[in-house]
């Protein structure tokens, strides 16, 4: 069992973290909006982008962005692209050697049209393990 982190708290990531809990892995999910964050706590379900979905109890949100990483070994970056960059560069100073970061996240950066592994590598120290 892995302990596993989704940065990204809408119908994407709510998905992949319920595909990682089912799976046997620790789960904590990552909401920039606490408002968010305490509606699904409270009801178990994200109800403006996956109604009448419910989410395991096991699954645990937060809008602590560095809780969230914090002895994880796998981080799973799925904020929508644009997005990626500034979620990135939050979490640079964070990521210790030996976790995984995995981005799932679709697009190109307009401005520079850089993939998403690539907005990450451009970030200072993210991927340096």
């Amino acid at each position: 069992m892995a302990n596993v982190s989704v940065l990204g708290g809408g119908s994407w990531g709510c998905a992949l973290a319920m595909v990682l809990e089912h799976n046997g892995h620790q789960v904590t999910v990552w909401e920039i909006s606490a408002d968010v964050v305490k509606e699904v706590s409270e009801t178990r379900e994200l109800k403006r982008k996956l109604p009448g979905v419910k989410i395991p109890e096991d699954i645990f949100f937060t809008a602590d962005l560095e809780s969230c990483l914090t002895d994880r070994d796998l981080i799973v970056m799925a904020v929508p692209s644009v997005a990626a960059r500034s979620t990135a560069a939050k979490i640079a100073g964070h990521i210790k050697e030996g976790q995984l970061i995995v981005t799932v996240a679709k697009g190109i950066e307009e401005e520079t049209l850089m993939i998403q592994s690539d907005i990450l590598e451009s970030e200072e120290n993210i991927l340096r393990n």
